[in-house]
């Protein structure tokens, strides 16, 4: 029995595809990422301790590391993305931006095009996202508490340390 072709137009890949693109990094980098992670999520049930306990010197103290701390986490974020050629926030806005002038000229073919590849960089960030998660989840199964007070800053590392059961939370 003979297929018949389809009606549908076929999809044209362009140069800017990401059908196929793994998110792989060297460990060191994905490491770092997944640690900042962590040290996030410690950060908040820390705080959260601080809070209920009415210690308010500490969840003060806590509280003014979070700036430094987030800036962390996106620049590890942001280093691991680049190592691994994936999704960069620019090229998600450029191809929003071209979508929104394609939809301006009235050429909805392009838009699209553009809607999809929107969504294949959107997919990509959330797996990025998702891989980095996994590999926190690791580093906290595989690791002792103490291995992973080691890389923490001084603060947190203490608080930590002070309360074992914190990294229950943490998971």
């Amino acid at each position: 029995e003979e297929s018949k072709p389809s009606k549908r137009p076929k999809k044209q890949h362009t140069e800017e595809s990401t059908e196929n693109t793994q998110f792989s990094v060297d460990g060191d980098c994905l490491k770092e990422w997944a640690c900042c992670l962590l040290e996030s999520s410690l950060l908040i049930c820390c705080k959260r301790k601080a809070i209920q306990a009415e210690d308010f010197d500490a969840a003060l103290a806590l509280k003014q590391l979070e700036q430094a701390l987030g800036d962390r986490l996106q620049k590890a974020k942001t280093k691991c993305q680049q190592t691994a050629g994936a999704t960069q926030p620019v090229r998600l806005e450029e191809v929003r931006r071209q979508k929104q002038e394609a939809v301006a000229r009235e050429d909805y073919d392009r838009a699209m095009e553009l809607k999809e590849l929107e969504k294949q960089l959107e997919n990509q960030r959330q797996l990025e996202e998702v891989h980095a998660t996994a590999a926190a989840l690791r580093l906290l199964s595989d690791s002792s508490a103490e291995e992973l007070s080691n890389a923490l800053q001084p603060a947190l590392a203490q608080q930590a340390m002070a309360a074992p059961e914190l990294w229950q939370q943490v998971a």
